[in-house]
């Protein structure tokens, strides 16, 4: 990474964030690193206490709980139960939205997480068809009836 231009799909390593928190702070990369090191374990703690951690703007870190519930093993078809988890999640705030200029979306009211995202709403309307092509398909292979979102009552 050291002088290069990182294209879109490269990931940025601890080690580059570290030097960028250096550049942008004017801190040495020996304290950039214990500052960062210091945010990933506040941020791991509050976790695992179940707490949020919202950083208005940026977005809130959280502990989403999933049931158990039935699923299909995708190589075989064969109905499978899944056991209850616990997940950390990000939720990306609305600055942080607007300046990745992205729009993101997800079906409501199935059991089947489908989601989709587009720079522009002409984007995010294919990538809504083609995630709904694409599940609508993998029902058909492993012989299951797709679900059909119920209206929200909220």
């Amino acid at each position: 990474m050291k002088g290069q231009t990182r294209n879109k799909k490269e990931s940025l390593s601890k080690e580059d964030l570290i030097s960028s928190v250096a550049n942008l702070s004017g801190l040495s990369k020996a304290d950039s690193t214990r500052v960062l090191d210091a945010i990933i374990q506040s941020i791991q703690k509050e976790l695992a206490q179940g707490n949020d951690i919202r950083l208005m703007g940026f977005g809130t870190f959280c502990v989403k709980k999933r049931e158990a519930r039935d699923g299909h093993n995708p190589r075989t078809g064969k109905k499978i139960k899944i056991a209850a988890t616990t997940l950390p999640k990000f939720k990306a705030g609305k600055s942080l939205k607007e300046k990745l200029e992205l729009f993101q979306g997800k079906v409501s009211n199935v059991h089947t997480l489908i989601t989709f995202q587009g720079r522009s709403l002409e984007t995010l309307r294919f990538s809504f068809q083609d995630a709904v092509n694409e599940y609508i398909a993998w029902c058909k292979k492993h012989g299951s009836e797709p679900e059909k979102p119920s209206p929200d009552l909220s």
